[in-house]
């Protein structure tokens, strides 16, 4: 009876609001974004994080948002077992202006019901523009250096000026220059690079351009690039499961890069290869290739390389992974 009597207190404890709340919060690393000063139709979003720490997947069913300033996108309706998905703020700065935030209501149906709240906030000002209203790389090549540009437009104040550009970021600096000057109408091109270097990824944040305005000092605008590496190799993993030597396996290799390239060479310790040498120059290359496991096979895994023709022979790798069979030992 006692123990019918904890079991029934446990279930009311962990079905109360309060549970339900602190297994939803722990499912979002953040739930409050500040945009700070941004420019009348800058493109102005944040992505929440939705990380599954769980055993069972999550689905987001809805999401809400108390104010039009801000539109909610779910980006990844179902995410499996730690794995990330995303919720996005756009911030609405080509219809609203001054300050404004937003709670956003997300509800979670699986793997039982649960709601959150984000808060987002933020000051549009509408004395300045962006043309375009982000900055956008696009694709960048690892080791590649790139340069953009955005125009800045300014009416109000004659003797308004930008002072400074702060960046977050090691890998990306701006330059500044006024452009042009008319009473209250103020013009700037503002050029913004990525050095080389910058790590592999999906590259983004603001710029912080600070002004003379005693009120509002600052203005941000967004850049994003996404590094990729000169060469990738797909599948980036190879389960071979149970071999034995001379145990022959098939399998398919995608290398592709910006560049045509040629394959010059692909090699794997402890295994014979067997592939039809590619003497082509293409940016995407599928290598039916035949491993034949040989008597040096130790371990638990090796590297296939593949060198190619591209400066410095640059090459790429992939783990292979076995298990050699008890019989073979």
């Amino acid at each position: 009876m006692r123990s019918f009597l904890f079991s029934l207190l446990l279930l009311a404890v962990s079905s109360s609001p309060l549970a339900a709340q602190t297994w939803v919060k722990s499912l979002f690393p953040e739930t409050f974004h500040d945009f700070g000063t941004v420019a009348k139709a800058a493109k102005t979003e944040y992505r929440f994080p939705v990380e599954n720490k769980l055993d069972q997947d999550i689905h987001i069913a809805s999401v809400r948002a108390s104010c039009g300033c801000t539109t909610p996108i779910i980006e990844n309706e179902t995410i499996k077992p730690g794995e990330t998905g995303y919720v996005m703020a756009r911030f609405n700065t080509g219809t609203f202006t001054g300050a404004r935030g937003a709670t956003l209501t997300v509800v979670i149906d699986k793997p039982r019901y649960a709601e959150i709240q984000l808060q987002v906030k933020g000051y549009i000002r509408s004395d300045v523009v962006f043309n375009p209203g982000e900055i956008n790389f696009g694709t960048v090549d690892a080791g590649e250096e790139k340069t953009a540009t955005v125009d800045l437009d300014y009416v109000g104040r004659s003797d308004w000026q930008i002072t400074n550009v702060r960046s977050p970021n090691d890998y990306v600096s701006a330059a500044v220059k006024e452009v042009n000057r008319s009473g209250g109408r103020i013009g700037y091109e503002l050029s913004v690079s990525i050095r080389e270097g910058a790590p592999i990824g999906l590259l983004q944040n603001e710029l912080i351009l600070e002004t003379n305005d005693r009120r509002l000092k600052t203005v941000a605008v967004r850049y994003n690039a996404d590094v990729r590496p000169l060469l990738s190799i797909s599948p980036q993993r190879i389960d071979l499961k149970e071999v034995v030597p001379g145990s022959k396996i098939q399998e398919r290799i995608v290398i592709r890069s910006s560049k045509p390239f040629k394959v010059t060479a692909i090699q794997c310790d402890g295994f014979l290869l067997d592939y039809e040498p590619v003497t082509e120059e293409k940016s995407v290359h599928l290598i039916p290739v035949t491993l034949t496991a040989t008597e040096e096979l130790k371990g638990d895994s090796a590297k296939l390389r593949i060198r190619t023709d591209l400066p410095g022979e640059l090459s790429a790798e992939l783990e292979t992974t076995y298990l050699v069979a008890e019989n073979a030992k």
